[in-house]
């Protein structure tokens, strides 16, 4: 069912334009939260693998000198892209030709697009209201 019809629906089922915002509001924030979450949890297992191979595989004996250093290096590798000193195909492209292993990013296409599809709920509903306070139904 696309947006237009689900607003739609809830609107005949009893609820007004501005309370299907209200949910929408709630539903993004609370989509937000559990972004956060999976996003930390993400990066901390995606750091705490390689760390642990590292240190096991390939630093059995050095592992509490270098892992310190190892770890602040990647985190703050991270906090530049956050803040856009970087690009994630900047940091992709070096990693392939200096590695010479290809990554793939499904996984980010598919976050943008999500991104994309709760912006345009936002606009129908918006654009619904209006269209609604218009026609002096609120």
């Amino acid at each position: 069912m696309d947006r237009r019809k689900r607003i739609r629906k809830a609107i005949q089922n009893g609820y007004s334009p501005i309370d299907v915002a209200r949910m929408q509001a709630i539903a993004r924030t609370e989509a937000k939260k559990m972004e956060q979450e999976a996003t930390e949890i993400a990066f901390v297992d995606m750091l705490a693998v390689p760390c642990s191979v590292l240190a096991f595989d390939y630093w059995p004996k050095s592992a509490k000198k270098k892992m310190p250093e190892f770890i602040k290096e990647v985190v703050s590798l991270y906090e530049s892209i956050q803040v856009g000193a970087v690009t994630r195909e900047e940091i992709i492209e070096e990693f392939e030709k200096n590695s010479g292993i290809k990554l793939e990013a499904e996984w980010y296409r598919a976050k943008e697009e999500a991104n994309n599809e709760s912006q345009g709920l936002v606009k129908d509903s918006q654009r619904l209201v209006k269209d609604k306070s218009r026609r002096g139904e609120i």
